[in-house]
């Protein structure tokens, strides 16, 4: 059978209404032409094959679900079964897994509103082209993307750029949207909010501590103050974060570290094991 699933492409499954299967099978074939195989039910299951099995098994090695909704989707209980399981893997994986497809104006239900969607109804070609291009640039950053913590949306912006907020050292990225007149300055400030950065963390009752700057760079240059649109940085590129890092310990500086490319140093006036249990407490809930 020539549908059935090609395990040397990336895997997506597509939720989809029975009434929006023209238009599923019309993303398969878009798909398809640009190097991703879909796993459409009718097509990549036998005959005497269990659908539930069958779509437990393909949904898991999936590397991305897309979810087509229209005013066919509401209370379809075998698409809510399959949109929810995808976002159980959303966020225990903490990274972008979902994905939403807008057939027609209908609303999202309280638990996708939030989410970044595309309204394939107002443009079908742009909408998969922006699908295709998020999923070469989340696999192209080199580390495993995640969405930002904090998914504040910038709806008072017609244009939003997505940016990757990455660190070297705890081997993830970020994606998070910013307002198109960003400058590196507020980027800054943005970064620090969406992802949750803290300025200290301490251990036994404050006796050892680590107290943390931030410091963006694009291209191994360290940010410039003034537009991104001036310095180049446009939607989908790459700014690294470093992680300055001073460690106190009774009151008295004993070893500082940037925590960008590397684990701590080894020498060190704390034991490595308290220097593991900072960092995890700072950021841990940076990874997966």
């Amino acid at each position: 059978m020539t549908d059935r699933i090609d395990h040397d492409q990336p895997l997506v499954f597509l939720s989809f209404a029975g009434e929006d299967r023209p238009q599923a099978k019309r993303l398969r074939d878009d798909l398809a032409a640009r190097g991703f195989d879909a796993f459409v039910d009718e097509h990549s299951i036998l005959p005497g094959e269990d659908l539930l099995i069958v779509i437990n098994k393909i949904l898991t090695r999936s590397s991305y679900c897309v979810l087509l909704w229209s005013r066919h989707t509401p209370d379809r209980r075998w698409v809510e079964v399959e949109w929810t399981a995808a976002l159980f893997r959303d966020l225990k994986e903490k990274r972008s897994f979902l994905f939403v497809i807008r057939l027609d104006e209908t609303e999202l239900p309280l638990l996708l509103a939030p989410r970044k969607y595309m309204d394939a109804f107002v443009d079908w070609d742009t909408t998969v082209a922006g699908l295709v291009a998020t999923w070469h640039r989340d696999r192209e950053v080199g580390t495993p993307v995640y969405p930002a913590p904090d998914a504040t949306g910038y709806s008072d912006d017609a244009h939003p750029i997505e940016l990757y907020v990455r660190n070297q050292a705890l081997s993830v990225s970020h994606v998070l949207a910013a307002p198109s007149t960003v400058t590196s300055s507020e980027l800054s400030g943005l970064v620090r909010k969406a992802l949750n950065l803290r300025d200290s963390e301490s251990r036994y009752g404050g006796i050892v501590s680590v107290r943390f700057a931030y410091e963006l760079r694009y291209r191994d240059r360290a940010l410039l103050d003034g537009p991104l649109t001036y310095l180049g940085i446009g939607n989908g590129d790459t700014v690294d974060l470093v992680v300055h890092g001073e460690f106190v310990s009774h009151g008295k500086t004993v070893s500082t570290w940037t925590f960008r490319d590397g684990p701590a140093p080894q020498q060190s006036a704390i034991n490595p094991q308290v220097i593991r249990a900072l960092i995890d407490a700072a950021f841990g809930h940076l990874m997966p």
